[in-house]
């Protein structure tokens, strides 16, 4: 009964979303800044008490461990955290010398040092700008939650959010979903994680500029 009922107050949550927004924005020279922001909204603290949800807690952790992760990452500068329980927002934002920081950047956060043979995340050359597809990393974090009666519900309320940001205007991008704006100089990614988690859309990018 009082699982019914936390199921119930959770589906009267649902008029709420979490959002899951990162923004890339790059130089001329290749470097830049990026900046990730989950905001778990009413929904999300409802959830939180209810259950453990794997890929979420990952990426609250990343706040309050960015300044020890990021110690010995060369050619990062101006990171920025937060981390409120309270409002359900957590966001880190740094600059990054080159994709090459940014990478072994990425890496650290999720306690992993880069090595020559693991993919990169995210790959800047002349004009191009190409991103992973990362989709299988998320399914692989959500399956650990599979079964979850609480997590099942919430999954077509998830909403990500990717916005590329260049210095002069994009001449080509790869994904059919993606949108440009700002005089095609921002490239804007939007689908929910139940799009991700079910249907086989190769949700990397590559995008000429």
């Amino acid at each position: 009964m009082k699982k019914l009922i936390a199921l119930l107050c959770i589906a009267f949550l649902l008029q709420s979303c979490i959002e899951i927004k990162e923004t890339i924005t790059l130089n001329a020279n290749g470097s830049g800044n990026i900046a990730l922001l989950i905001d778990l909204g009413k929904i999300g603290k409802a959830i939180n008490q209810q259950s453990n949800v794997t890929f979420l807690d990952q990426i609250k952790k990343v706040p309050l461990e960015a300044k020890n992760l990021l110690k010995s990452s060369k050619g990062i500068s101006n990171l920025q955290t937060i981390a409120d329980d309270e409002e359900g927002v957590y966001a880190i934002s740094f600059d990054f010398k080159n994709t090459k920081s940014l990478n072994n950047a990425i890496y650290s956060l999720f306690n992993q040092k880069k090595l020559a043979v693991m993919p990169n995340f995210i790959k800047v050359s002349k004009h191009k700008l190409t991103r992973m597809n990362f989709a299988p990393l998320i399914k692989k974090y959500v399956a650990k939650d599979k079964g979850n009666m609480v997590s099942d519900m919430f999954y077509q309320y998830v909403n990500f959010e990717s916005t590329y940001n260049f210095p002069t205007a994009v001449k080509k991008v790869s994904n059919s979903k993606a949108k440009l704006e700002n005089d095609n100089k921002t490239v804007h990614l939007k689908y929910t994680l139940h799009d991700l988690l079910t249907t086989d859309f190769d949700y990397g990018i590559s995008v000429k500029y």
